[in-house]
């Protein structure tokens, strides 16, 4: 996975959400993806150990995306987790067939408010 992602920072939130979809929805991440939303399914159900697993997984990307948005992002903790609450919403709404909904969202992204 480490290889699969870039390693230079993004020009901007929305960048780094677009980097991680469009590296997510390639047709070789797929059998990647499909054992992810098996593990979510078992941490659905309460699996102990399947949330212990998503966590460190999710932990791992979370700290990507501070490590890659913009070195002037006003606030890179607030910031990663927006970004990756957009990345999991994107990659659900996806594997539901309604990948359009993000896609067309992705350019609202720009808009949202800022901490001050």
């Amino acid at each position: 996975l480490d290889q699969a992602f870039p390693h230079q920072r993004a020009a901007s939130r929305e960048d780094c959400v677009a980097q991680v979809l469009a590296i997510t929805g390639k047709g070789s991440f797929q059998p990647f993806m499909r054992v992810w939303w098996d593990i979510v399914s078992g941490c659905a159900a309460g699996n102990a150990a399947y949330l212990g697993a998503a966590g460190a997984i999710r932990d791992g990307l979370l700290q990507w995306v501070v490590d890659h948005l913009p070195q002037d992002d006003p606030d890179p903790q607030g910031g990663a987790r927006m970004v990756l609450t957009y990345i999991e919403g994107a990659q659900m709404l996806a594997a539901v067939g309604r990948g359009d909904i993000p896609t067309q969202g992705l350019t609202s992204l720009a808009g949202a408010p800022r901490p001050a």
